[in-house]
């Protein structure tokens, strides 16, 4: 990578470097030698901005929460009378950008209440889930939910966390054929549905399958959460 300037190596350029690192190598890939090695500089000129690799991962994640809060509020067609046409919205912002980083999705939940964006996004969860009729003890456990969910749609799309195309491909082509090798008697189902479980030929058709179940199973439990 060309160095940049040194008025550009800020602590926000320094992020968006190495996120841009983990999104094409994988979290691994993610140390301060090989970041410093990327910017161009020593690793002690990092040290500024980071006393160690943890900080930088807090950074990454709370960053996942930047642009979360910015998808989700930046501009929205829903109904403000729309609860659950809202909470759709926002589930959908999240899982959205988890998927453009999905090594990095696991991170989100521990980072949460730690930064502003994700402190906004909680009070706005909490908030609509009040309005539904849920008590703040009930709220609390659904945000966590839904979270949660969020997280899980995205790591279980098969293959998503491996950035490397030629990686992923075989490695999609190994389950497959070790699926194959199946009883079909013991297994018929697994072997009509194998290319399917170890694949995600359709994203936006999973994603959206994905969001309307959460909040629909939410939506339908809330009637026996209410106060």
């Amino acid at each position: 990578m060309k160095r940049e300037p040194k008025s550009r190596l800020d602590r926000d350029f320094v992020v968006g470097v190495a996120m841009t690192l983990v999104d094409r190598e994988g979290l691994d890939a993610l140390t301060i030698r090989r970041l410093a090695a990327e910017l161009s500089v020593t690793p002690m000129a990092l040290y500024w901005h980071f006393e160690d690799k943890q900080a930088l991962l807090d950074a990454l994640s709370d960053q996942l929460w930047v642009e979360a809060r910015d998808r989700a509020f930046g501009h929205t067609a829903v109904d403000e009378d729309d609860e659950w046409g809202q909470l759709r919205h926002v589930i959908r912002a999240l899982v959205d950008v988890f998927r453009e980083h999905p090594t990095l999705s696991n991170w989100a939940p521990f980072r949460v209440t730690e930064c502003e964006a994700g402190l906004e996004v909680t009070e706005w969860t909490l908030a609509l889930l009040g309005r539904v009729g849920l008590n703040p003890e009930r709220a609390a456990e659904v945000a966590r939910y839904l979270l949660g969910s969020a997280v899980m749609l995205v790591g279980n799309q098969p293959g998503l966390a491996i950035p490397n195309a030629d990686v992923r491909e075989e490695m999609t082509r190994s389950k497959q054929a070790k699926l194959l090798t199946l009883s079909p008697e013991r297994y018929p189902h697994i072997l009509a549905a194998s290319s399917y479980l170890v694949a995600c030929d359709s994203p936006e058709v999973y994603y959206a399958l994905g969001v309307d179940l959460i909040v629909g199973g939410v939506r339908t439990a809330s009637a026996n959460l209410v106060r």
